[in-house]
């Protein structure tokens, strides 16, 4: 059997928290990063992306051997089907010193994944307690932290594969029934160019689809947390009184939401989810980096296109 040939081939950085600010910052939401990087040459590179995305990077830390997470990811131009192997060593997760209490408290929106599960459940609590909406997005259930952190969480996106293996339910509509509480305000997984199914506390009980954008497309990596950041963005833009700012599993910005305030927009989830989802395809048919990430008149122009006003 012949072996594959490697066509091309090229740097770029990423990750699910790092590309949901990415994208929030493009589309003119303040928001900042805490993590922690290290002093070698990977660090200083992802600090630099941050920055020039537009990502507040004053509350990340630094420590001498830390890394930021490598991933390899292979992509096939045949089937666009994609394989990504990732290293951990050295990397550190979201931890239970870091961000200030005060910090978090003075965030608009909290967003978390499942990297440091105890300092993400840390957060969650403290954001819960304030009242400030919790934007999750999660790909690992196994640490036992999980459930509770799970619970807390006001807007849920995942992807079809997660919501699966959480649920056993191989129907994307039972999963979000599945995985709607009292406590939340939007549940919604995504399956790529089948769209995203939704539930929402302004539109009833039964989940709603809203199809993918049908563009050409160049490189799937990276549109599910796209999608995300996109979405907290609309989200912060339809609170009425917050401040634009989206905080990342350990970030920060002004403002200080109040919990279950229903969205003023004139179709509250159902615009943030069209939203998202124009956003997320646009970042499909990026053929450069300085295309990754739509600018707000470009995501609103592909909206307008597709959904005109009747």
């Amino acid at each position: 059997m012949p072996k594959p040939r490697l066509s091309s081939g090229r740097f770029g950085w990423g990750g699910i928290t790092a590309n949901a600010l990415a994208a929030a910052a493009s589309l003119g939401v303040r928001c900042g990063f805490a993590g922690t990087l290290g002093h070698g040459d990977a660090s200083s590179r992802v600090l630099d992306e941050l920055a020039a995305a537009g990502v507040d990077t004053a509350l990340i830390r630094r420590e001498a051997d830390a890394q930021p997470i490598r991933s390899t990811i292979i992509t096939s131009r045949r089937t666009g089907s994609r394989t990504i192997l990732y290293d951990l060593a050295g990397a550190i997760g979201a931890t239970t010193e870091w961000p200030p209490e005060d910090t978090i408290r003075s965030a608009a929106a909290l967003l978390i994944d499942h990297f440091g599960m105890e300092g993400m459940l840390r957060a969650a609590k403290i954001a819960a307690g304030a009242g400030i909406p919790i934007v999750g997005d999660f790909e690992c259930d196994q640490r036992p932290e999980f459930g509770e952190l799970l619970a807390l969480v006001d807007h849920l996106i995942v992807s079809r594969d997660f919501a699966r293996r959480i649920t056993r339910a191989d129907d994307p509509a039972r999963a979000v029934s599945q995985l709607w509480t009292d406590r939340r305000q939007l549940v919604a997984v995504t399956c790529g160019s089948e769209g995203c199914l939704f539930r929402a506390a302004d539109m009833g009980a039964m989940p709603q689809h809203v199809p993918a954008i049908a563009l050409a497309v160049h490189d799937t990596t990276g549109c599910g947390d796209v999608f995300r950041g996109a979405y907290a963005a609309a989200l912060l833009r339809d609170r009425a009184g917050a401040t634009a700012g989206l905080p990342s599993s350990a970030a920060r910005t002004g403002g200080q939401a109040t919990r279950g305030t229903p969205s003023r927009s004139r179709d509250g989830a159902l615009a943030r989810i069209r939203f998202a989802t124009a956003a997320a395809a646009l970042r499909a048919a990026a053929t450069t980096p300085a295309e990754s990430f739509p600018d707000r008149a470009a995501v609103n122009r592909l909206f307008a296109q597709t959904w005109p006003m009747p």
